[in-house]
Parts: structure tokens; C-alpha cells; sequence
């Protein structure tokens, strides 16, 4: 993709069991600059901030990222403090000698995440003198950690986890996981884009 769609501005990464809202990501893509130098309330007015120095604490942060934004664009949902798993019985067990540190760089979940031309080339570039590792979204996070780019966690608008299906949710999401059967998926779809959400 970097080096035959070099012209594209926005890459989506996707899985199949995702239900995703067309309008909501191209309204995204279009106004991302604003979501990213403009904070609204929404951003400071969440439920995980629990009182005002929590919301004063969340608008430092954005004053800290909003002079650091350099242009790439990697967003999704944010795992920022994960740790390899050491039980042989896991599904995602990692030996010591696959990955050796007790905690993985931050990184964003591989089931949903949009990136722009150049983190998309940066990523490749990084990848070419990067050992591989078998977790494509954590290896992303490696890859990103050793180029700077700043990861943003959009888990108001991507859902890692599956959420039940609420219509005024869904309103606001680009993405939400856990859609194993395509009827239903449809049929959360096709409601969502008859009250214009989708």
C-alpha cells in the first residue's frame, strides 16, 4: 500500500466482524484536524473522568498532544499499559524469547484503525528493519513507538469491546467489534442508515 497507493489520504484497517458507519468516518477523515486541535466538550465531559480535576487533567493533555501533533495520524482504540502474556495455555502467550520486556509499547487494537499517507509510509519504512513479531497490532505499536508517532485513542468512537446495540450509541461510532453473525450486522446497519447514521 505504501509504495502503490501513495496518492491516498486515509487508510481503514478493518476486520469482518466490525459494524462500521461510512458517514461517521468520512465525517471524521474530513474534520480530524479539528477533533485533534479543537477539544470539545464531549472529549473532557466523558464518564471515566470522575471530577474536574480529572477534566483539568484530560484539557493538559490535549494542550500537551495538540503541540506535539506532527501530521501522522494513526487512530483507534488505545491499549496503553498491555503486558505480554507468559501462561503456555493463552492464546496470545509470548515466550521470552519472542519478546523479552515485561510491557508492550502502547498500541492501537488491529480489529479497526484508520491511519493516514504518512504514518502509513513511516510504518512501512520501519517494518523493513524491524524484526517481525506475531501480533500484527502490537508489532504496529513497536513500529510506531520507534518512529514517534503519537498513537490517539478514539475508543468514544471505535469500540474494541462489543457493545449492545443502542441506537443513540451507535449514532457517534465509526466502529464496533463483535458482530459474528452478518444478519445482524446487517440489520444494525440498515437501521442506522435509515435514521442517517450510517
Amino acid at each position: 500500500t505504501a509504495k502503490n497507493c501513495n496518492q491516498v489520504p486515509f487508510i481503514l484497517f478493518v476486520d469482518d466482524d466490525y459494524y462500521i458507519s461510512i458517514k461517521n468516518l468520512l465525517k471524521f477523515s474530513r474534520n480530524y484536524l479539528r477533533f485533534i486541535m479543537e477539544p470539545t466538550t464531549e472529549q473532557f465531559d466523558d464518564s471515566d473522568l470522575s471530577d474536574n480535576q480529572d477534566i483539568q487533567q484530560a484539557q493538559v493533555d490535549w494542550l500537551q498532544h495538540r503541540q506535539q501533533y506532527d501530521g501522522r495520524l494513526y487512530v483507534g482504540y488505545l491499549f496503553p499499559n498491555s503486558h505480554p502474556l507468559r501462561h503456555l495455555t493463552s492464546k496470545w502467550y509470548i515466550s521470552l524469547n519472542e519478546y523479552e520486556w515485561n510491557q508492550y509499547p502502547p498500541y492501537i487494537t488491529g480489529g479497526c484503525f484508520l491511519v493516514n499517507n504518512q504514518t502509513l509510509i513511516d510504518l512501512y519504512y520501519s517494518s523493513l528493519y524491524s524484526e517481525s513479531f506475531k501480533y500484527d497490532d502490537v508489532y504496529l505499536g513497536i513500529l510506531a513507538y520507534r518512529m514517534n508517532i503519537k498513537l490517539i485513542d478514539l475508543k468514544q468512537q471505535i469500540s474494541f469491546y462489543s457493545l449492545k446495540y443502542d441506537w443513540k450509541k451507535f449514532s457517534k461510532l465509526i466502529g464496533s467489534h463483535g458482530f459474528h453473525d452478518p444478519n445482524h450486522l446487517w440489520q444494525i446497519w440498515n437501521e442506522q442508515k435509515s435514521l442517517g447514521y450510517a
